[in-house]
């Protein structure tokens, strides 16, 4: 089974950005952050053009698992998602189903509503299962179906149902997807995470990415663009001393393809802020 956490935060403005992080969301603000960026040459750090930031959405992955994997192994190996357990049926269970009990085992709507039921809070719930005007099939097969889950306006579940011979047509959940929108900061639950997305409005092919804690600096390097502006890239950073944090993107000052924490700190493009998960937090 895999477990992935995966985020995407689109920024829409002059110099846009939308960026994946394997990692985890929050909606808390930090009360005591204070930056430890430097400051440029002249003692100032100015904003790369208009910068104001639109819309932010988290895509994070939450559960994953791959059903072919499983092919030819027995169904009491294979991984159930039960309203956020892990349980294993046994081939009575198969059977039965196939001699046509307990239809809802195959019916993606019903099925969703009873063990995606812990994803929800309880006014969106009728018994034991979500109620239905919040449930919504986007694609259905014999083999797979695609659900989404809508909580509010901001955010929404998408959720991946797969069968299999292996599992005698019953429903697996393989995937499940949280989309929320203008959540932040973000938070980072492991010291190894990507992000990736797109940038508008820079002339350079590259820019430069800066992350810190508060008290010092975790990492910084260098993102190159594909030829349509987007770009993806695996970040690696040492453990934080702060739960909270920054990264921050800026262009080549002096264009010369190095990032010079001195010189390029000048031109910022943009910061996001993050909390840093408190398992990764060392003491100083």
């Amino acid at each position: 089974m895999r477990i992935r956490l995966v985020y995407h935060i689109l920024i829409l403005s002059c110099v846009t950005f939308g960026f994946t992080v394997l990692s985890a969301c929050t909606t808390e603000k930090s009360e005591t952050f204070q930056s430890a960026q430097v400051q440029g040459k002249e003692g100032s750090e100015e904003m790369l053009g208009h910068t104001s930031i639109e819309k932010i959405q988290f895509t994070t992955t939450i559960y994953s698992m791959d059903l072919s994997s499983y092919a030819g192994k027995n169904v009491n190996k294979i991984p159930f998602y039960s309203a956020g357990k892990i349980e294993y049926l046994t081939e009575d269970t198969v059977k039965s189903f196939n001699e046509g009990h307990h239809p809802w085992l195959g019916h993606a709507e019903t099925f969703i509503s009873i063990k995606a039921a812990n994803l929800v809070p309880d006014e969106y719930k009728e018994g034991d299962g979500i109620k239905r005007e919040y449930i919504k099939i986007k694609a259905l097969s014999d083999i797979a179906a695609i659900a989404t889950i809508k909580l509010g306006s901001s955010k929404y579940y998408e959720i991946t149902m797969e069968s299999s011979e292996n599992t005698g047509g019953i429903f697996y959940i393989t995937n499940i997807v949280l989309n929320t929108i203008d959540e932040q900061p973000a938070v980072i639950s492991q010291l190894e995470f990507e992000i990736s997305g797109k940038i508008d409005g820079l002339e350079q092919d590259y820019f430069f990415y800066l992350i810190e804690d508060g008290h010092g600096f975790l990492a910084d390097g260098k993102i190159v663009l594909q030829k349509n502006k987007e770009f993806k890239t695996k970040i690696s950073i040492k453990p934080p001393t702060n739960d909270f944090g920054q990264i921050s993107f800026y262009s080549d000052v002096n264009q010369n393809g190095e990032f010079d924490i001195e010189m390029d700190t000048q031109q910022k493009i943009n910061s996001y802020d993050l909390v840093y998960d408190k398992p990764l937090v060392v003491s100083n």
